[in-house]
C-alpha cells in the first residue's frame, strides 16, 4: 500500500499525517496518501537510525536529477524514521507490502506456468494434427494410384471406394478440431500459405497462376497448419 495510517498528533502538513486539499470546486478536503518514507530514502526497513541522515542526504542528491519527490516529502520521510514511535507504525505496514509483494511474484509464477503448458499443449495438438494430415496425403496419393492401375477394372476398383471411405473418417477427425484446406479460389499462389517449389512458363496464364498442387496447405483458425506447396506460371 502507498497510505499509512493518520497520525492525529501530527498537524495537517505534518509527518506521519495524510495532506489535505480543499477542492476549489466542491469544497470538500481530498486525502492525499503519504509514500513510502523507506523508498523516498531508498533504505532498509531495518536501517539504523544513523543510517536515516546518511540516506536522506543521497536521497536528496538523487533527487536533484530525478525528481522523483518534493522537498516536502522528502523531509517528512526523514521526519518520520527519524521519531521511533511514528516508525513503529510503519512495521506492521512494510510486512503487508512484502506479503503482497510475494503474492504477485506467485501470481505471476503460477500465470507463467500456465502459459507454458497451454503453448505445449498446442504444440501437441500441431503434431497430432499434422500427423493426420500426412496420412491423408498417404491415403489420397494411394487412391490415385489404384484409380489409374486399374481404371479398367471395376472390381478392383472397389478397393478404391473403400480407400476413399478411410479418407473421409479421416477428414471428420480433422473438421472436429477446425482444420480446413487452403482453397485457391483465384488459381493464384497466396503469399504465407503457399510455397513454390517450382516455375514454368506459360504465355497463356499470367505469372504465379497455379499449374499443379504438389500438396495441399491446411490450417485451423489463423494458424497455418502446413504451407501448400505449388507449380506456378513464371514467364
Amino acid at each position: 500500500p502507498d497510505s499509512y495510517p493518520h497520525d492525529a498528533a501530527a498537524d495537517s502538513g505534518g509527518v506521519g499525517a495524510d495532506a489535505t486539499r480543499e477542492d476549489d470546486q466542491t469544497g470538500r478536503l481530498t486525502i492525499i496518501p503519504m509514500k513510502n518514507p523507506y523508498d523516498i530514502l531508498s533504505i532498509q526497513q531495518d536501517a539504523p537510525m544513523a543510517d536515516i541522515s546518511k540516506g536522506f542526504n543521497l536521497a536528496l542528491i538523487h533527487n536533484m536529477k530525478t525528481k522523483l519527490h518534493t522537498p516536502q516529502e522528502m523531509m517528512q520521510a526523514k521526519t518520520q524514521l527519524s521519531d521511533p514511535a511514528r516508525r513503529n507504525l510503519l512495521t506492521p505496514l512494510s510486512a503487508l507490502e512484502d506479503l503482497q509483494a510475494q503474492q504477485l511474484t506467485l501470481t505471476h509464477s503460477l500465470k507463467k506456468q500456465l502459459a507454458e503448458k497451454e503453448l505445449e499443449k498446442q504444440d501437441q495438438l500441431r503434431e497430432f494434427l499434422l500427423g493426420l494430415i500426412e496420412i491423408l496425403d498417404a491415403l489420397e496419393q494411394k487412391e490415385a494410384n489404384l484409380r489409374e492401375r486399374y481404371a479398367d477394372d471395376p472390381d478392383a476398383l472397389k478397393i478404391v471406394t473403400n480407400h476413399a471411405s478411410l479418407q473421409k473418417r479421416v477428414w471428420r477427425q480433422l473438421e472436429r478440431y477446425g482444420v480446413s484446406r487452403v482453397d485457391f479460389k483465384k488459381g493464384k499462389l497466396i503469399v504465407g500459405l503457399s510455397k513454390v517449389v517450382e516455375t514454368m512458363p506459360d504465355a497463356s496464364k499470367p505469372n504465379e497462376s497455379i499449374i499443379s498442387i504438389v500438396s495441399h496447405g491446411y490450417i485451423r483458425g489463423n494458424t497455418v497448419l502446413r504451407e501448400a506447396e505449388l507449380i506456378v506460371v513464371k514467364n
